[in-house]
């Protein structure tokens, strides 16, 4: 409903002010994007409630079951079988992916490939589990080898290049996050020990490293010259319809297939969970559907047409971008999933109220970045913003906990969901190709995953502040005047 105002504001000023006395779009674009946002919203719901009766309970389940049978190999193959599925099935890949040519390379591919990246980096955060390993080595490695290969890249291929990096913001939404969440308190749970409840995050920052790597050493191989993303003007309901049933039906069939595989080998779980966990597929089916559709017939035209109408304003297009940027993060469930259970595991140290505003400002000054560089600096390398970015978040990495840092690359996937991939990229998108920009809008998810790492980050580092401030002052109450004497023993 923020965005909603956002829009009708927009609308009203352009109308009524002496700048430009016509529409950024028509009223019935935007009476279309304000039924979409209604039933999108009523779709968001139907999947996320699908998404706690099955994927939630999958993830737990598998992840309890293969760390009591003691077997690291069948551990690691259904993990990476079972990532590499869900990330698929993910709504906001989805969307993505339909951005992409299919002359130029099939949304297929992409969507199979970031599947596999992140069932490759499921194993590795898995095996991290297991041998309880600090997960800052892990991702100043791998982050590093993301530099080494995106070096690689010629100056043609910038739109691809950010295109990875936006492939691991998607990977994280409504279908993945219950899934991994559960996974790894799952394993963490059965392997028990001191740190088990900092074991426990991570797991999705780690996943969404993989896409990055994977998608970036395909874009060496097939060096495409150009990448224009697929932005229709309008959309019709029903093709809409008909091809958001069959990518969702193709999606996650193989899901429901090898769970309940799984569960005749292994699990054998009683009918009335079966039948539970059953019900949440089919919600989260019908979910899909929904989102899929009221994202492609209001939400994409609406979000571009946007950004092409406020070009001529630049003040006005980072205004909205702030309060955009700001509003998105209350609109993902899967935001709110995190922040309960940060707030649960770490005894309340770790307030949802502060998760939610450090999320909010990162990702609010996220779109600002990316509306400038597509305004003034269309032509700037991408990597130099993510060099400053991920380079101040290993620094500030170095005085906080590790559980800081693992909650805070969890934060950096999670809060790019619905809204970003089918708002905000198409309103960067909007702006990018009006100003004849080379990247064409790629890269923004990429940008708004890093942010909120910086920020989460920086919440650590006042709270351990405050932390060694409360133990200072507790001990200053107890200590006695006399304490400081010296009592010397004959």
């Amino acid at each position: 409903m923020v965005i909603v105002g956002i829009l009708f504001g927009v609308q009203y000023i352009y109308v009524n002010s002496n700048i430009l006395n016509e529409a950024v779009f028509s009223w019935e674009l935007l009476i279309s994007f304000l039924i979409s946002g209604i039933v999108l919203s009523i779709g968001v719901a139907i999947f996320s409630l699908g998404a706690d009766l099955s994927m939630s309970p999958i993830g737990r389940y598998v992840g309890e079951d293969l760390t009591k049978r003691k077997s690291l190999f069948l551990l690691c193959l259904v993990g990476f079988l079972l990532g590499t599925l869900i990330t698929i099935a993910e709504p906001d890949l989805t969307v993505l992916a339909d951005y992409i040519p299919a002359e130029i390379i099939n949304p297929w591919i992409i969507k199979i490939f970031v599947g596999i990246g992140v069932g490759i980096f499921l194993v590795i955060g898995i095996l991290r589990i297991i041998f309880s390993k600090s997960i800052k080595t892990y991702v100043l490695l791998f982050y590093l080898i993301i530099f080494i290969v995106a070096s690689l890249y010629g100056d043609g291929q910038g739109a691809f290049l950010e295109l990875s990096f936006d492939s691991g913001g998607v990977t994280t939404g409504q279908i993945t996050v219950p899934f991994l969440v559960s996974f790894g308190i799952g394993i963490a749970g059965v392997k028990g020990g001191d740190k088990s409840d900092d074991d426990s995050f991570g797991l999705s920052g780690l996943c969404s490293i993989g896409p990055v790597i994977v998608v970036l050493i395909l874009g060496l191989f097939l060096k495409p010259e150009s990448l224009t993303p697929v932005t229709n003007e309008t959309y019709s309901l029903i093709e809409s319809l008909i091809s958001s049933l069959q990518e969702v039906g193709l999606a996650i069939a193989p899901v429901i297939v090898f769970f309940f595989i799984y569960d005749l080998l292994f699990l054998k779980l009683h009918k009335q969970e079966l039948a539970r966990i059953l019900i949440g597929f089919v919600y989260t089916f019908i979910g899909l559907v929904i989102f899929l559709t009221a994202a492609n017939y209001g939400f994409i035209p609406v979000g571009k047409a946007l950004g092409e109408g406020l070009i001529d304003i630049p003040y006005l297009l980072i205004i909205v971008s702030i309060l955009i940027g700001a509003s998105i993060v209350l609109a993902e469930p899967s935001v709110h999933i995190l922040n309960s259970q940060v707030e649960e595991i770490s005894n309340g140290v770790i307030k949802k109220k502060t998760m939610l505003i450090g999320l909010s400002l990162g990702v609010a000054l996220a779109c600002v970045i990316s509306i400038i560089k597509a305004l003034y600096f269309p032509y700037l390398n991408i990597l130099y913003i993510f060099g400053i970015g991920y380079g101040l978040a290993f620094i500030l990495s170095l005085f906080v906990d590790d559980i800081y840092v693992a909650i805070a690359f969890d934060s950096g996937g999670i809060a790019c969901g619905s809204m970003a991939s089918a708002f905000v990229m198409p309103f960067i998108i909007g702006v990018s190709l009006q100003n004849d920009s080379p990247s064409n809008g790629f890269g923004v998810i990429g940008i708004i995953s890093m942010f909120p790492i910086i920020s989460i980050e920086l919440i650590g580092i006042v709270s351990k502040i405050n932390a060694f401030i409360i133990n200072k002052r507790a001990r200053d109450r107890i200590r006695d005047v006399n304490d400081m004497q010296l009592i010397e023993f004959k």
